[in-house]
């Protein structure tokens, strides 16, 4: 069933392979109702498709030549994740993979992925950088796998209690009924799915998170003050720090100066929960204190605006500009949750980002 889909995505986009193949992956060229795609395959053909450097040297190549094409990603996974025979190496290597598929998420472009049997580690990282994804009936898509689940759960994971909960949580019916980005193959010709996942555009970083938020059902975070020794050899001239369940932040003084800082602490693993929190801790004081600072410009003057302009400046200079008005004119910040996105094409570093600014 898996290569019945593989070969349904070909024949949908008339899929032209370009290079070699490297390990598990095969990367080219595809076209749908004229528009020019660009395609990477990782198919289990060996170690349970595992990617590793090789693979992810391909890829990496894949998603900056079609940030410079401005052409959409279709990426077909069918794999267990790291190559982990390579050891660091292929973390290393999937780490610069990653990044390189999130600098072109952030142009607005769109990626869709088709989805094989297995998608764990790696590769359920690489499908959620997806706008949307299309499950064969089978497809198994988590972070970590069911064996690695149930030993953590000190169950087996043959037992029919398990696999009851597993199917419960990781099948594609119940994917499908917990994000509407996710749909199940039916069997039938995958050109209009493909076609609709395009054009519904690309990834929603703000929207994503929110709507994370509300699935974890997130509430406001209740910070207590800290002592530590490590931030006391770090901030000899006083610091104040706060912690939210494993996420601290604060601001120290160093060298006459002061310093906002925020990490991950406490030996347990950073889950779904942790990692929300700590982006939600990251983004929207920043926001704030750009939104608050040019506030404060205003109001010194006895001036006000309705129209918001942010310009972001890349590393090679070029430049991009967005506005948004209100309804009204203000000269305080507004605390809603009204965005406007940032996206501009990737330039051939790869090492520039996508800025969201608040109105």
């Amino acid at each position: 069933m898996t290569a019945n889909s593989l070969e349904a995505l070909k024949n949908a986009i008339d899929f032209k392979p370009q290079g070699d193949r490297a390990g598990n992956v095969t990367a080219g060229r595809g076209t749908l109702g004229g528009r020019a795609l660009r395609v990477g395959l990782v198919e289990n053909r060996f170690a349970s498709g595992a990617i590793g450097a090789d693979e992810s040297e391909r890829l990496v190549a894949m998603f900056k030549v079609a940030a410079l094409e401005h052409a959409p990603v279709v990426l077909h996974l069918d794999s267990a994740g790291a190559k982990v025979s390579e050891g660091l190496k292929a973390l290393g290597s999937f780490r610069a993979l990653f990044h390189a598929g999130l600098d072109f998420a952030a142009t607005g472009t769109p990626i869709v992925a088709v989805l094989g049997k297995n998608c764990y580690g790696g590769s359920s990282m690489l499908a959620h950088l997806a706008s949307h994804r299309l499950f064969n009936g089978f497809t198994q898509l988590a972070m970590t796998g069911p064996a690695i689940l149930a030993a953590q759960a000190g169950m087996n994971a043959l037992d029919e209690a398990f696999r009851a909960m597993a199917e419960a949580a990781m099948s594609p019916a119940a994917r499908s009924r917990a994000n509407p980005a996710n749909t199940v193959w039916n069997g039938e010709d995958l050109g209009a799915w493909l076609a609709s996942a395009i054009a519904g555009g690309g990834l929603d970083a703000v929207a994503r998170h929110v709507a994370l938020g509300a699935r974890l059902k997130e509430k406001a975070p209740a910070p207590e003050a800290v002592q530590r020794r490590d931030l006391e050899k770090i901030y000899p001239e006083g610091y104040e720090a706060t912690e939210d369940q494993g996420v601290l932040e604060g601001v120290g003084r160093r060298d006459g100066h002061a310093e906002a800082f925020i990490g991950l602490v406490n030996r347990k693993p950073v889950g779904a929960s942790r990692a929300w929190r700590f982006a939600e801790h990251v983004w929207r004081p920043t926001l704030r204190h750009l939104a608050d600072r040019i506030a404060t410009r205003l109001r010194a003057k006895s001036w006000f605006g309705y129209t918001v302009t942010v310009r972001v400046r890349f590393r090679d200079m070029s430049s991009v500009t967005r506005s948004m008005s209100i309804e009204s004119v203000t000269n305080t910040p507004l605390r809603s949750a009204r965005t406007m996105t940032i996206r501009a094409p990737m330039p051939s570093t790869g090492n520039d980002h996508h800025e969201t600014g608040s109105a």
